[in-house]
Parts: structure tokens; sequence; C-alpha cells
């Protein structure tokens, strides 16, 4: 007999339905970030519960990202700089994660299947561009909530 975790399934249907859930505006804030410099990408596999978490640690730049261009490997906030205790990593988690094909060769892996959410903000770490995300400080990272080209 196949068991099933009711937790999950009742806070899938919570979220599906709209109850509990804060709006955007109220709970999320855009952080703008470039690519190359540092900047540090990392996975790491949980097991107890079958998710991925991608992480990308970053720079704090000099002052927010409508004040000056940001440099590579940085963060900032669109008005001001990240404060001291502000995290330096971004978070993204794909759940179910044994959809995932990681190739790994050589200590570098590479996704063959993956959330286009996901690829698309790791290519846009490794390379030399500006984006912007809305983004959440939970539990010592920026939770990724949507990618902003």
């Amino acid at each position: 007999m196949k068991s099933f975790n009711w937790t999950r399934i009742c806070a899938a249907i919570i979220v599906a339905s709209g109850l509990g859930t804060p709006s955007l505006a109220d709970d999320a804030y855009r952080l703008d970030c470039k690519g190359g410099g540092n900047m540090v990408l990392g996975a790491e596999w949980v097991a107890a519960i079958g998710d991925l978490k991608i992480e990308i640690r970053y720079d704090r730049a000099a002052r927010g990202s409508s004040q000056a261009p940001l440099t590579p490997g940085t963060c900032a906030w669109v008005d001001r700089a990240l404060r001291e205790g502000e995290p330096l990593a971004l978070s993204l988690v794909i759940e179910d994660a044994h959809k995932v094909n990681l190739a790994c060769s050589q200590m570098l892996c590479e996704f063959r299947y993956a959330d286009p959410k996901v690829v698309k903000l790791m290519s846009l770490a490794q390379s030399n561009a500006t984006w912007g995300m809305l983004v959440r400080n939970r539990e010592g990272t920026m939770q990724v909530i949507e990618v902003m080209y």
C-alpha cells in the first residue's frame, strides 16, 4: 500500500486555492545581479524529501543597482547595497528532483533536464549579464521567486 505525505498534499491544496499565500508585493523584493566574477554555483541533494537545492553565492555590490553599474559577481537591491547580515546567496529548490538528470565529469555538472527557470538562472550566473529577480529573505538565503531578464 502506498503512503502519502498528507502535510504536503494539504499545503498544495491551500497554495492552489490561494488561501494563506501572500501577494508577491508584500513579501518579495527585486534584487539585481551581474554574473561572472566570484559568483559560485552549488547544488545540494536533500534526500529525505527528494528535493535539489541550487545555491548561487555572490558578493555585495558597493551601491544600489539604480545608483551605479554592478560589477561581475555582485548583487544589490535597486535602491541600495545589501546591508551587513543580509544573505549573500540565492537559492532555488527543485521539488521532486528525481526527475532531474545531472551529468557530472571531473567536478563539473550540467543539467540534462530541469526547470527552464533553473537553467536560465544558472546560465546568467555564469555569464557577464545583468538580471533581476524577485526574492524573499528566508533562512539565511535569498529565495528566488521569479527571474526577470
